[in-house]
């Protein structure tokens, strides 16, 4: 709060953990520019129905508790008072409460003050108009003492806003004394140990912090002690600086905590742009023990997700997604005794994925089972020139989706859902055609989105195209989704890590991990390494040094990931992310599996998809030409298809 009324400070970043002091600083921040310095707000919230929370549990609180505020900002009921949930007049300035989705809100008037909460929550860009947060910063250049105010927890590693905004400024951390030896430090979670029990169990209670220089352990009354001390904590610039024609990281500072050149003693240059960093080890409100037990919870389920919670959450750190492909040859030896072609037990619906190449056209076929276990089925490919619609290799596809494949149990199955991708600019509008051509339900035209991480809706749309079919142009006559590549990349390469149970394990009953993905003996060599053919790597911007993450290839082909990607599209589509052991259960019935449900609870993989299925239709009767399946359309869904 100093720093954000300091005059030469334009610029605040607020990276730490959640619960701690954003929003709070946030509230404090705008209601000192009501009372003390008037001047034209803006508060954007991820959302404008997030921007409605804030001003009736956030702001309206502060306002009905804070005398000098309810003084300058009159009730909304009061006649002609300028005051609306999203909008507060007061005497030299308002405060304007928007959603970063609405471009017209960010760049409709002239801002002094911008405050920016949850920026790693933003859209890409507001409507057309490009990155929110620079949208509604350009509505202040015109004040020479304009002030930004920039609050997150971390996301993912290279893909965070609020971290490469930290990286731009001084790095200010926490510097807290020993209580035993008086040395500086800042409390990393690599320093908090506990002890186990003599049958190994970890004992989290027994949580303590260790001092950086002399060991000594803080047990929480001590910690509690040394952050509720007035002025213990110290704040230092930690940011690497030029001077005296060298590049240095601080180890000396001035009282007021800025970093000073080993070489001539002076302060670093300091361009405005104050960063600040903590972790829940700065916490009043949570113990040690609360910290240990949420990071043994997190490693204890071997969940990516939960160690990223636990990464932003409790350390106030982005998480680095661990993008090495699986050894191609360890996936390939340990390939199952299931054949291509038939659908082994367990297997319980199928999904397809379609690449379309200038020569040629492949599908991949995968069965998905309870807890997202999922096979390759079978690998079709049909050759002939993409470009041309009224080639037979559109025709042939056309008919093997038609087909139905034999399932262990003695059912045949049709492709329940298929995505085709048309990326391609060559093929697109041919694609497009023969999409519209197979009608709504079994086919979905998609479009991957290589670069956007996307966890909440990796599946997202539809966005309605033009599209022509026999020369006649049909206005919004194909729907296209979008597929977030990298969300399901990484997921895949999650689940190709999990171990197989070994034979003693399976003799016994113990059932395949969540996720685990089933190779064939028919899968070749060619096609295991097409599977991990992408890497996650970082590459940094030239100018702003900056680090961005990406997948790339590291071979040629890679039909069999890009197929795959769009197969497991299809399955968040369709809900079975979020199917309950009911639903899973009727469908291994139908498909012939036991009459006793699992014990195996269902896998909640992702967050709620966008339109909510219903009970998965039974698979049809087998036969030589069955229709395309189809599901009973539920309330308020996403799109008419569905």
């Amino acid at each position: 709060m100093l720093a954000a009324t300091d005059p030469r400070i334009h610029t605040v970043t607020i990276m730490c953990c959640t619960q701690l002091m954003k929003t709070e600083l946030i509230n404090n921040v705008a209601a000192f520019y009501i009372h003390q310095d008037p001047a034209p707000i803006i508060l954007i919230q991820p959302t404008t129905k997030l921007g409605e929370s804030w001003s009736k549990d956030r702001f309206d609180k502060l306002r009905r508790d804070t005398p000098v505020i309810r003084e300058r900002v009159r009730e909304a009921r009061s006649k002609d008072s300028g005051t609306t949930i999203l909008h507060k007049d007061f005497d030299g300035g308002h405060l304007t409460i928007v959603g970063a989705n609405s471009p017209v809100d960010l760049a409709s008037r002239p801002i002094r003050v911008v405050l920016a909460d949850e920026i790693d929550k933003y859209p890409a860009s507001a409507g057309k108009e490009g990155d929110p947060l620079s949208l509604a910063e350009e509505r202040a250049a015109s004040f020479w003492n304009r002030k930004f105010i920039r609050a997150c927890s971390p996301t993912i590693a290279g893909n965070s806003k609020i971290e490469s905004e930290y990286e731009a400024s001084d790095q200010r951390k926490p510097f807290l004394p020993c209580p035993h030896c008086e040395a500086l430090q800042v409390l990393e979670f690599e320093r908090v140990r506990w002890d186990k029990s003599v049958d190994g169990q970890h004992l989290p209670a027994t949580a303590r912090y260790h001092c950086v220089e002399c060991d000594e352990p803080w047990d929480e009354t001590a910690r509690q002690r040394m952050l509720r001390t007035p002025n213990s904590i110290v704040w230092r610039q930690t940011a690497t600086f030029m001077c005296c024609g060298d590049e240095q990281s601080p180890s000396k500072w001035d009282d007021d905590g800025h970093s000073l050149c080993t070489h001539c003693n002076k302060r670093s240059a300091f361009d405005g742009h104050a960063g600040f960093w903590a972790s829940k080890l700065y916490s009043p409100w949570g113990g040690l023990d609360d910290v240990a037990r949420k990071w043994l919870k997190a490693t204890a389920s071997k969940s990516s997700e939960l160690l990223k919670t636990f990464f932003n959450t409790q350390l106030g750190k982005p998480f680095q997604i661990t993008g090495d492909a699986p050894e191609w040859r360890k996936l390939y030896d340990r390939r199952d005794h299931h054949h291509l072609g038939i659908i082994p037990k367990g297997a319980v619906f199928l999904t397809a994925g379609i690449d379309v190449q200038r020569d040629r056209v492949e599908m991949h076929i995968w069965g998905w089972g309870r807890g997202l276990e999922s096979w390759l089925v079978d690998v079709l490919v049909f050759e002939g020139v993409t470009a041309d619609i009224g080639h037979q290799v559109w025709k042939d596809l056309a008919t093997a989706l038609k087909r139905t494949w034999p399932h262990a149990g003695g059912a045949h199955l049709p492709i329940m859902r298929a995505a085709i991708d048309t990326g391609d600019g060559l093929t697109t509008s041919v694609v497009y055609e023969w999409c519209r051509l197979q009608g709504r339900g079994q086919v979905v035209a998609i479009k991957g989105d290589r670069e956007k991480l996307n966890a909440v809706s990796p599946v997202d749309g539809p966005k309605w195209m033009d599209v022509k079919v026999s020369g006649k142009k049909i206005k919004r006559g194909l729907a296209l989704y979008m597929v977030s590549g990298p969300f399901f990349k990484q997921e895949l390469y999650r689940y190709l890590r999990l171990d197989k149970p070994t034979d003693e394990d399976l003799a016994v009953g113990v059932c395949f991990p969540d996720g685990y993905v089933h190779i064939p003996q028919g899968a070749t060599g060619e096609w295991v390494e097409q599977l991990v053919a992408e890497q996650l790597v970082t590459e940094k911007n030239k100018i702003t040094g900056f680090g961005k993450l990406r997948w790339v290839k590291t071979r040629e082909r890679n039909e069999a990931l890009d197929c795959r990607v769009y197969a497991r599209s299809m399955v968040w589509l369709l809900g079975a992310d979020r199917w309950s052991n009911a639903q899973w259960y009727k469908l291994e019935v139908q498909c012939g599996g036991s009459d006793e449900p699992p014990e195996r609870p269902a896998i909640i993989a992702a967050p709620v998809p966008q339109a909510k299925s219903e009970d998965p239709p039974p698979p049809p009767p087998a036969n030589d030409n069955p229709a395309p399946p189809t599901a009973k359309k539920p309330k308020k869904a996403a799109s008419s298809w569905l």
